[in-house]
């Protein structure tokens, strides 16, 4: 597989909880369905097979230390249910970690559905079973897009496992202290559902990296984007 190149920088990791922080993430996700360049982005740049290495480099032992739990299990059943008592006509229109990944905490997931009948987005978050739904009124999404949303029952490989794939292909002496995860139904730049289901993965994200202790005397990787299809069959590539 095809990575992003290293570069050394005296930083490095210690494991901290960081508390997610609803508002931002909102934003962020609703940036996501909203933003042609960024949802482009995520889809599949390149084809590259998966390659491995005699022995772990600190890239993939650092990235095996972060995990993500199935982002379409009990959490999407629940944000669906919650939804669909607001608008019953209510599409997935994307899902993103609401915080980041690191060591020794999993972030939970924030769902973005979006309804034609009521002409509303609707952001659900998903926290210990419960979930809090919240209108995001203004977005604008034709008829045509709303048709052209991918259903999530094509998707064939779950976070969880696309990761665990994408981190064991890494290499690089550098440290991923960091990753964020997100996927979308839609890619308004083209409307190819086949481009749309694409898992990205955001590692060392300057924002998220001032939010962690760093140990000064270690190798940091610098920020990278991986994009894994959810689809079966397909190889993860370099953004």
């Amino acid at each position: 597989m095809e990575t992003a190149p290293n570069a050394s920088h005296p930083v490095a990791s210690a494991a901290r909880r960081v508390p997610g922080t609803p508002h931002r993430c909102a934003a962020r996700i609703l940036a996501l369905a909203l933003s042609v360049a960024l949802v482009a982005a995520w889809c599949v740049a390149g084809s590259a097979g998966l390659t491995g290495c005699a022995a772990q480099s600190a890239g993939a032992a650092s990235a095996s230390r972060i995990a993500f739990d199935a982002a379409f299990a009990k959490d999407y059943e629940t944000a669906r249910s919650a939804v669909t008592e607001r608008a019953d006509d209510a599409k997935l229109l994307a899902v993103t970690s609401t915080t980041f990944s690191q060591a020794h905490f999993t972030p939970s997931w924030t769902f973005l559905f979006y309804s034609r009948q009521r002409a509303s987005a609707y952001t659900v978050t998903v926290e210990n079973d419960n979930a809090s739904v919240r209108d995001n009124p203004g977005v604008a999404i034709t008829q045509d897009d709303f048709d052209a949303m991918a259903d999530p029952a094509a998707i064939a490989l779950d976070c969880d496992e696309a990761y665990e794939q994408l981190a064991a292909s890494l290499d690089g002496d550098g440290e991923y202290l960091t990753c964020r995860a997100s996927l979308a139904t839609y890619n308004p730049t083209d409307g190819a559902e086949s481009n749309a289901l694409t898992w990205t993965f955001s590692f060392n994200e300057e924002a998220d990296l001032k939010e962690i202790h760093l140990d000064p005397n270690a190798v940091l990787a610098p920020a990278a984007t991986f994009s894994v299809s959810a689809c079966a069959g397909e190889p993860a590539s370099a953004l």
